[in-house]
């Protein structure tokens, strides 16, 4: 039976999501047309020029949503310890199934990551 959805996450920032646009043109030119896939962006700060340019790569199989995760952030920035060798970004991953519990399984991507095959295949893998 077709997967109505597939949910799949990236976090970035301003700086780093040219990698994610070229990440997620890997995605799409490999993925299944058979799937529906919302792909969600945590981050705090992109411009809205890059999230036009992001915005060119949707299309009938794939939504994008920017989701700014600013507030929450804040909300629990007190646990959040930061080093010289990773930033906040790093951290957003880890809200996704608190922020989306919709999902019963997503994927989460780097956004410096190549893509290719089917994504489809990996999100549908038991991962019982």
């Amino acid at each position: 039976m077709k997967e109505p959805i597939i949910p799949i996450f990236y976090a970035c920032d301003d700086a780093f999501v040219k990698f994610t646009v070229v990440s997620m043109h890997s995605m799409i030119q490999n993925a299944s047309k058979d799937y529906k896939y919302i792909v969600h962006i945590l981050h705090t700060e992109i411009s809205d020029k890059m999230k036009d340019v992001v915005n060119r790569l949707a299309n009938d199989n794939f939504e994008i949503r920017f989701v700014d995760v600013t507030s929450y952030l804040q909300s629990i920035s007190e646990k959040l310890p930061l080093r010289d060798y990773y930033s906040k970004t790093t951290y957003y991953r880890l809200f996704i199934a608190e922020m989306f519990p919709q999902y019963t399984k997503a994927l989460y991507l780097d956004s410096d990551t190549v893509i290719l095959g089917d994504v489809s295949k990996l999100y549908l893998t038991d991962i019982k």
